[in-house]
């Protein structure tokens, strides 16, 4: 099975209003031959969709090594989360004729996260409050998007939700290879 059929499996097993819609988008833009990066962490084609799956095994990973935390993370939330938190990067690059990557379109300042949600509402996919917050944070603090107070007082918010620590830690350990 390769990642688009995996990705796909996952997705539809879920069954959440807009999940068709959502599959021929990323399959339309690209989301399966995209790569994660420019030049930092899955910097090939296809590797937005394995950085995806890493995510979401590392965040299912998690869950099993914290029982504590088992009442609180939904297996279905740390799937949409993990597999949409970049759902926004599958245009961002071009391929060079080098075999390397130029940024196609510049992210706004509000985030990478935050275009993600946007991309899923734009398709009618049904995301729980908990699901967008760990989309939106999964960057943590190391994001462009704590400019405003509002979004200073949202982060706070987001961190007080399991989701988003387990997506922020499950994202780094795969973008530093671990």
């Amino acid at each position: 099975m390769n990642a688009k059929q995996y990705i796909e499996r996952q997705l539809r097993a879920i069954n959440r209003i807009g999940t068709e819609e959502l599959l021929a988008y990323m399959d339309e833009h690209g989301f399966y031959t995209a790569p994660a990066s420019r030049s930092f962490h899955h910097h090939y084609d296809g590797g937005l969709a394995d950085h995806s799956i890493e995510v979401m095994l590392n965040a299912q990973q998690l869950k099993l090594a914290h029982p504590e935390w088992y009442e609180y993370l939904d297996d279905e939330s740390i799937i949409i989360a993990s597999l949409l938190h970049d759902l926004c990067k599958m245009e961002l690059y071009a391929k060079q004729p080098d075999g390397t990557y130029k940024t196609r379109k510049r992210i706004a300042a509000r985030g990478h996260g935050r275009l993600s949600n946007d991309l899923a509402d734009k398709v009618g996919l049904d995301i729980t409050g908990d699901e967008r917050h760990a989309i939106r944070w999964h960057m943590g603090r190391f994001t462009s998007d704590l400019l405003r107070n509002e979004d200073i007082i949202d982060y706070k918010e987001a961190l007080t939700h399991p989701l988003t620590y387990v997506i922020h830690v499950a994202d780094s350990m795969s973008a530093k290879g671990e």
